[in-house]
């Protein structure tokens, strides 16, 4: 899916913003998430990305964080983003 801007000049013809043509954009989802019990209180968080498919993992204790995302059917979009922003903060 990509994104074209277009932007309307004093001639009334339509420009193209080039900075929006490469642009992907996907939500984020729990699937894109592997959770792997590591220990009492630890967690081995694995984040692909769905676009490039790129991996970061990173061990975690940070429960409630855990909680509010493996642990739940529908888990809030801004608990997702802070698990993909620790697992990619390494």
């Amino acid at each position: 899916m990509f994104h074209v801007k277009h932007i309307t000049n004093i001639n009334g013809r339509a420009n193209r913003d080039k900075r929006a043509t490469n642009i992907m954009y996907r939500a984020i989802k729990l699937s894109d998430f592997d959770f792997r019990f590591a220990g009492y209180g630890h967690y081995k968080v694995t984040y692909t990305s769905p676009i490039t498919r790129k991996q970061w993992t990173i061990t975690t204790n940070d429960m409630p964080l855990i909680d509010a995302t493996k642990n739940q059917d529908n888990p809030k979009k801004k608990d997702l983003i802070q698990l993909k922003e620790l697992c990619k903060s390494i």
